[in-house]
């Protein structure tokens, strides 16, 4: 039902109106609530298509991101999944001002997300870094973890 309600935005609105980005994201972020990582992929990939084709550079845009990468990760397709988690997170932190009160906790969600990343793929000179970005979150320690 929810999947109709996104074609019907697309016809109506259009592929990249704002709403149904947001529609995206929001059945991209219950699918990984479910752990269907693989579920989510299209819906958070498209969203992010979306956004990357008007070149926004909103928060919207990095959670979009981040989302991604985390349905990678799920995936356990790590290498995929890393850019996006780094960018993502960093994108958000840089923006957290704009961030709804009610959203902040993407912030603190997306740094565990890169944990476990690194975790998971066996890389612990990064566990250590991420570990204390989620005690203290620095933009600086962020940049200085991506590997770009």
């Amino acid at each position: 039902a929810y999947i109709n309600v996104i074609e019907l935005q697309r016809r109506v609105l259009g592929a990249e109106h704002p709403r149904r980005i947001a529609s995206l994201n929001d059945l991209g972020e219950l699918y990984l609530k479910q752990r269907k990582y693989a579920a989510a992929e299209p819906f958070l990939r498209e969203a992010l298509n979306s956004q990357e084709k008007d070149n926004r550079h909103t928060w919207v845009r990095y959670n979009s991101e981040s989302l991604l990468g985390i349905s990678l990760a799920g995936q356990e397709k790590y290498a995929e999944a890393e850019p996006l988690l780094l960018s993502g997170y960093k994108g958000l932190l840089q923006r957290k001002a704009t961030i709804p009160w009610e959203r902040q906790s993407a912030l603190k969600n997306r740094a565990e997300w890169i944990l476990t990343l690194y975790e998971n793929w066996g890389k612990p000179d990064k566990v250590a870094i991420w570990q204390e970005q989620l005690q203290f979150p620095n933009p600086a320690l962020a940049s200085r973890a991506h590997p770009r």
